[in-house]
């Protein structure tokens, strides 16, 4: 964990996820979450039924040189579903969809590709109890969306033929990132505020020797006379595997300790949110300081988890080498390609 402008929120952090994280139209875009009982009025049915449900979407996972990814999965549970079935995946207001975007199985192709709807179509019969799984890749910096699929051929059971997923990353490609994923039901899923703004989010200092002193940061900020409200939420994570006392390093406001919620996955990936408002004349700069050695080439990553009016620059990345304590830091800093 793609663009666009005019989107909308969900759920709580540490409390649940919201019913609406279905996107109007930005890169990390969410569109209105219209929870599975939206179901098409499809043609009354056959004597086979398909049903999808999402696979490998879990709220926050560090990703290293892995290719799983958020996907779904449609697993045949009445009598042989045949050749031609066509299935389409839509995301939400404008994040696009390429055939970048997935990864297929040999029985399944894309057959038409478009704007926000890729439709797919079977290439063999799965029988009862066989399933296959399409995935989603290719998500990179600034890339979050809310993804809907439908079976769109007419089978025996329509209250299982739509799945909703609300999945993204930040990172390079589909290699190294932290990929959050969650569907209606997944509890402690963050906030995430409609804001009708622009969240800048940028490596402001990260200096390419640093001899006792420049440390690394990053700055959250926001144009013109808006206001991004206390309890916005963002990602903070490394591609090194980190303890918490390093992620505690960390601080913002000249000092005050930044609150991580590890959210159940260790300490190489959370999800935070703002203590205060953020204007334009008070922006929050986050640096590192306090005790702590760093491996080389340690690559961290600040991103707002949400929509905004450009999702372009939503997100911000280093390259770190050295050691910090307290105001002090000793190493290299270069700003991270993605």
């Amino acid at each position: 964990m793609l663009n666009p402008a005019d989107h909308t929120a969900t759920s709580e952090l540490a409390t649940g996820v919201s019913r609406r994280l279905v996107v109007k139209g930005a890169a990390w875009s969410v569109p209105a979450i219209a929870v599975a009982s939206a179901v098409p009025a499809h043609a009354a049915s056959t004597d086979q039924n398909l049903a999808v449900a999402a696979n490998d979407c879990s709220l926050v996972t560090l990703r290293i040189g892995s290719d799983a990814m958020p996907g779904f999965t449609y697993t045949v549970t009445e009598g042989t579903v045949p050749t031609g079935t066509q299935i389409t995946i839509s995301s939400g207001g404008a994040v696009a969809i390429n055939s970048g975007n997935f990864t297929l199985p040999t029985g399944v192709s894309l057959l038409s590709v478009g704007g926000n709807v890729a439709t797919f179509e079977l290439q063999q019969d799965y029988t009862l109890g066989q399933s296959f799984t399409i995935g989603l890749k290719g998500l990179t910096i600034n890339a979050i969306g809310t993804y809907t699929t439908d079976i769109i051929t007419p089978d025996a059971v329509q209250n299982d033929d739509i799945a909703i997923m609300t999945a993204g990353g930040v990172g390079l490609g589909g290699v190294i990132g932290a990929f959050i994923c969650f569907t209606p039901g997944t509890a402690g899923a963050p906030t995430i505020p409609d804001l009708a703004l622009n969240i800048d989010v940028a490596v402001t200092n990260c200096p390419a020797i640093a001899l006792l002193g420049n440390r690394p940061q990053f700055t959250i900020s926001v144009d013109g006379g808006d206001t991004i409200p206390a309890g916005t939420p963002f990602v903070f994570y490394s591609t090194a595997a980190l303890s918490a006392g390093l992620l505690g390093a960390w601080t913002f406001d000249s000092g005050t300790a930044l609150s991580l919620d590890a959210l159940g996955i260790g300490s190489d990936a959370a999800v935070f949110t703002t203590s205060r408002d953020i204007t334009s004349g008070t922006p929050m700069v986050i640096r590192f300081e306090g005790l702590a050695s760093l491996d080389v080439n340690n690559t961290f990553y600040l991103a707002y988890l949400g929509n905004d009016a450009d999702p372009t620059d939503n997100a911000g990345g280093m390259i770190v080498t050295g050691s910090g304590l307290g105001p002090l830091f000793l190493g290299t800093c270069q700003k991270a390609t993605t």
